[in-house]
């Protein structure tokens, strides 16, 4: 824990993106929510209803203050704020209140139909796993894999369908985004614990790989990476200054490119 926290800024959004992001998500559901309660024209607030409003504002409060601006923080707030909607509609709900809960309904749906890269993300996800999926199933069957990348959105999901394991400690290179950015980080002795910190997992990483070396092995070639930033980072250009990894990968030969990974596949 202690060295997730120390790299974990890395994955920080940055303060306009992530107030445009937060006020787009939300804005929708506080407007729905507003309507409401004035379209019940001085009729007592339901309790649930009320215990809705302060849990939307607390969870929308909580996802900012993450600073990540991911899509999933703000699902609570919307969640609740949804809740909220039902519980203050009133008995004779007039055009206004109809309104307001539509809005209500497109606020909690309509940032995934509405906002291109975040449908991408979806639909690309989803195509994505199938692709890996089937490789893993194809080339790694009773094997392992291991794959360079920050994000186990992809990796993960298709090891499941695949059957196929994952024969590492760590989930991802969580750790690389702050170790590669260090200088990006002001306070010395917050980049300090965090270059150690990703400075071991490339050392464990590297251990286990020798140890037990699995059958395929994946690198994140897709153009944004989560951690670094706007930054064009190579994994490869990176792994191959670093000691140990020049031999780990002359043991493997690439096989292509698949779901924007670089494949490697272990030589027998």
């Amino acid at each position: 824990m202690p060295d997730a926290v120390a790299g974990y800024w890395a994955y920080e959004e940055a303060s306009a993106r992530l107030w445009r992001g937060a006020l787009s998500t939300l804005l929708p559901m506080a407007c729905a929510l507003t309507v409401l309660v004035g379209a019940r024209r001085g009729r007592p607030m339901p309790l649930a209803a009320q215990a809705m409003i302060v849990a939307f504002m607390a969870a929308g409060i909580v996802a900012i203050l993450q600073h990540k601006g991911w899509h999933y923080h703000f699902l609570p707030a919307l969640g609740f704020g949804a809740i909220g909607c039902i519980a203050l509609f009133p008995p004779r709900g007039g055009p206004a209140a109809v309104g307001a809960l539509g809005l209500a309904i497109l606020a909690g749906f309509g940032p995934a139909v509405a906002d291109p890269a975040l449908s991408r993300t979806v639909n690309g996800t989803v195509t994505h796993v199938d692709d890996l999926a089937a490789l893993f199933a194809a080339k790694a069957g009773g094997g392992a894999v291991f794959a360079f990348t920050t994000s186990p959105r992809d990796i993960h999901p298709a090891l499941l369908l695949s059957g196929v394991g994952w024969d590492a400690a760590a989930c991802c290179m969580h750790q690389l985004p702050a170790l590669v950015r260090e200088g990006e980080q002001p306070e010395r002795r917050r980049a300090g614990r965090a270059r150690a910190a990703g400075l071991r997992q490339l050392a464990r990483v590297l251990h286990q790989l020798n140890d037990r070396p699995p059958t395929l092995i994946l690198v994140d070639e897709r153009p944004h990476k989560p951690g670094f930033g706007d930054m064009a980072f190579d994994y490869l250009r990176f792994l191959g200054a670093q000691p140990g990894y020049p031999a780990l990968f002359a043991r493997y030969r690439q096989r292509g490119v698949v779901a924007g990974f670089r494949v490697f596949e272990r030589v027998e």
